[in-house]
């Protein structure tokens, strides 16, 4: 292993962030919002036939009843800031994760043919199986129809694709007049109308995230840093030589920014300027 560059652990490193945290913004379909943190609990109240519950962590929409027909429909949406992330378990008992800056809008009743939310961001799913009532997740002119599998959706704005990676199962990526169906393993791409399908993806590189982990494996520093912006809620500039080379590393999601680029500045291919709430990096 490389030495580490003394202007890595030194006073360059005099500001710190503190790793990002679980809350989120939970806005009712008459407009309301209601605050959530990991520190709060309890029942918020009822959403259509369900009691919603503020778990640690997590917000779960708990069915009392049949579902309502499609007319009745009424939306809630649930959004992170940077630096948060949160769980949902939805009335039908689907999971999703929200990473930092993302959002997912979901009726608080399905209705009898379809399951519809719609996101933004990134998020990671785990579908319950309901053969008679597909799942379709949406974003601008994208949809992923599912009938009951893992997979995440990256959708942030700042990346060069719309990334759909499968985990278990199958999924059908639509976009406009094109759609692919993909297996564990495989990456949709979408960048416009353009589409294509990558395989051999690791896919716990990818879902890290919801496991409380950053894992880069050959990943460039400008990627690296976009998922640190998101989580440290910082700034990130770049100065001197293009740095091309390709980075591993494994750091734990609830570290302060100071060890994550400690880890980074380990490799001897990039060191760090700090400031407050911002991050300089360095060939």
């Amino acid at each position: 292993m490389s030495k580490a560059l003394p202007v890595a652990a030194g006073p360059v490193l005099k500001y710190d962030q503190a790793p990002g945290r679980k809350a989120a913004m939970l806005t009712l379909a008459d407009g309301r919002q209601i605050a959530l943190d990991s520190a709060g609990g309890g029942t918020i109240g009822r959403q259509g036939n369900n009691t919603v519950i503020n778990l640690k962590g997590a917000l779960a929409y708990n069915a009392a009843g049949p579902a309502a027909s499609s007319r009745e429909l009424a939306y809630n949406t649930l959004t992170t800031n940077t630096g948060n992330q949160y769980r949902l378990i939805l009335p039908d008992g689907s999971r999703v994760w929200l990473n930092a800056e993302s959002s997912v809008k979901f009726p608080v009743n399905f209705g009898n043919r379809e399951r519809n939310v719609e996101i933004t961001g990134e998020a990671y799913f785990e579908i319950a199986p309901e053969a008679r009532r597909p799942f379709m997740v949406h974003y601008n002119d994208m949809t992923v129809q599912v009938l009951g599998t893992s997979f995440d959706v990256n959708a942030y704005t700042d990346e060069s694709a719309v990334a759909t990676t499968l985990v278990e199962g199958a999924v059908k990526v639509v976009n406009g007049g094109d759609q692919s169906l993909i297996a564990p393993g495989q990456q949709v791409q979408v960048n416009g109308r353009s589409m294509k399908v990558v395989s051999g993806i690791n896919t716990d590189e990818v879902v890290a995230w919801k496991d409380e982990e950053f894992y880069f494996r050959r990943a460039d520093i400008r990627s690296i840093m976009r998922q640190l912006a998101r989580w440290y809620n910082i700034k990130v500039d770049y100065e001197g030589e293009n740095i091309t080379e390709r980075f591993y590393a494994r750091i734990p999601r609830n570290a302060p920014m100071s060890e994550a680029l400690n880890a980074l500045s380990l490799t001897g291919k990039v060191h760090f300027k700090t400031g407050e709430r911002t991050v300089t990096v360095v060939k």
